[in-house]
């Protein structure tokens, strides 16, 4: 008798320290895989960062970290609007700091095109769109230049020769 207690509570015991999860297991809690993160809307979430540029799927699927759509940045900001579109004259954050819609460099412009090469040099004679057009290198206008400085004045005059 004193075995068959001594094997339930090494269960008891062993089952108290499964991680606990959200999978149909029935452990509740358990923590995301590392570079995951379960649910953001309630915050039954462990604030684990997504992995970059990516989004969890709260869709039913269970396919976490879901590359986000070209265009688009991944939601980590609670509100459950995925793949919000970055803002005009920022860019995605894939560094891992969670700082999304950084400013562009300057002379650079924001990767829209999917192939998640952001801050790419703007095309020889062509300025980056901050105007919220996402035409990106446009010409810039006659006897102007583009802003490589910084200040986002774009089509200055260019200097008397």
């Amino acid at each position: 008798m004193k075995s068959i207690l001594g094997v339930v509570a090494l269960l008891a015991l062993g089952a108290s320290a499964l991680p606990h999860g959200i999978d149909g297991d029935l452990a509740y809690n358990k923590p995301a895989a590392p570079g995951k993160r379960a649910d953001l809307d309630g915050d039954l979430a462990y604030n684990k960062p997504a992995a970059p540029a990516r989004r969890a799927s709260i869709d039913g699927d269970l396919a976490y970290n879901k590359p986000a759509s070209p265009e688009k940045r991944a939601d980590l900001d609670g509100d459950l609007a995925y793949n919000k579109p970055v803002a005009p004259g920022k860019r995605a954050d894939l560094d891992g700091d969670l700082a999304y819609n950084k400013p562009v460099a300057p002379g650079k412009r924001a990767d829209l095109d999917g192939d998640l090469a952001y801050n790419k040099p703007v095309a020889p004679g062509k300025r980056a769109d901050l105007d919220g057009d996402l035409a990106y290198n446009k010409p810039a206008a006659p006897a102007k230049r583009a802003d490589l400085d910084g200040d986002l004045a774009y089509n200055k005059p260019v200097a008397p020769v």
